[in-house]
């Protein structure tokens, strides 16, 4: 239907260096602080999705990112509550980002490096076993990604403090499970749901390609018998149907005339056998 790029042949060598420093102390039984600094790199990529313009075809060079990390672990309640809670603090160096071009067929993604970009936030997870029979797990995460320096090579726009993309500000998600004997196996019942908050699909932070807050629950009943070897289980997914966009892609600047969007999984049910060898 339309003119394809002609096969490319695209080749680059990186040679970098990465590690990581971890210390932590316990202070009581049960209780630990620790702190970690690395640094990582991610090689150089292309870009995988070029199609009608031989400028999409481009090669991105490493990026790089030195991470930190305070956190606390511990028990308590004589054992049955499990705390978890980490700061963190990523600084990213030469980002690899998707940026919008002008292209005889119009403005097409290509593969390129961002200026820089860091991302600071905070985690908490906490685990409950009251009894044998119930268990809880609660957690949640507050995350502030926004670019340092960009100013898009392509089009000479500033984005400077532009949000990153898939990066909402707040995720909370829960388990709850009951598990008991029944003849000679266990059954289980579980209820497991997440929360996200608002976030961009692109680095460009296009309003139209944005996804608002939206939560999703789904459950799951098992039976593991034959010392645990067999289990048998019913779920289902998205229990009350919510409709939200997964990600979206910016085809209407190409003369596509709208952008794509992949949506969400709907209401679905199923069931597993699972078996088990020791």
């Amino acid at each position: 239907l339309f003119p394809l790029i002609p096969p490319t042949a695209l080749d680059k060598d990186w040679f970098e260096w990465s590690g990581r420093f971890a210390l932590d102390y316990a202070f009581a039984d049960d209780q630990m602080v620790y702190l970690s600094a690395s640094r990582g790199f991610k090689g150089g990529e292309f870009n995988g999705g070029a199609l009608l313009d031989p400028s999409e075809a481009t090669i991105a060079n490493p990026e790089f990112m030195d991470s930190y990390e305070l956190g606390y672990k511990g028990t308590l309640l004589e054992r049955t509550l499990q705390l978890n809670v980490t700061g963190f603090f990523m600084q990213y160096d030469d980002q690899q980002v998707l940026i919008s071009g002008a292209t005889p067929f119009g403005l097409l993604p290509s593969l390129q490096n961002a200026a820089s970009s860091n991302i600071k936030g905070v985690e908490l997870e906490l685990q409950w076993q009251p009894t044998d029979a119930w268990f809880v797990l609660l957690g949640g995460a507050h995350l502030d990604a926004r670019f340092d320096q960009f100013v898009d090579p392509a089009l000479g726009v500033d984005r400077s403090g532009n949000r990153l993309a898939h990066a909402p500000k707040w995720t909370l998600n829960g388990v709850v499970r009951y598990t008991r004997p029944v003849g000679t196996g266990t059954g289980a019942a579980q209820l497991d749901w997440s929360w996200n908050d608002e976030q961009f699909f692109t680095i460009e932070n296009t309003p139209s390609l944005r996804e608002g807050d939206y939560a999703v629950v789904n459950g799951r009943a098992s039976y593991k018998f034959w010392n645990d070897r067999v289990e048998l289980a019913l779920f289902v997914k998205n229990i009350f149907a919510e409709e939200y966009k997964a990600t979206g892609f910016d085809t209407a600047s190409a003369g596509f005339g709208a952008h794509v969007y992949v949506m969400s999984r709907p209401r679905t049910f199923g069931g597993q056998l699972i078996l088990s060898y020791d």
